[in-house]
């Protein structure tokens, strides 16, 4: 599934548009607005599209994974 795919199947109501020189695509009409730079992660979440950078989603995996003792 494309990013776009993601965040539409969500907010179906969102029009998006790609900056590729600028790495980012913009997502509004649906609040809030949601941004998704390059490199970032779009996840689906709780019935929602939420957006983390790299080093959050590392964060947040370590700390997971740490949890679970793995």
């Amino acid at each position: 599934m494309t990013v776009a795919g993601l965040v539409k199947r969500f907010r179906p109501h969102a029009s998006f548009r790609s900056d590729p020189l600028a790495g980012v695509l913009q997502f509004d009409g649906s609040f809030p607005d949601v941004n998704v730079e390059m490199g970032s992660w779009a996840i689906a979440f709780g019935g929602d599209v939420v957006v983390l950078s790299q080093a959050e989603f590392n964060q947040v995996v370590t700390q997971s994974a740490e949890e679970s003792g793995g």
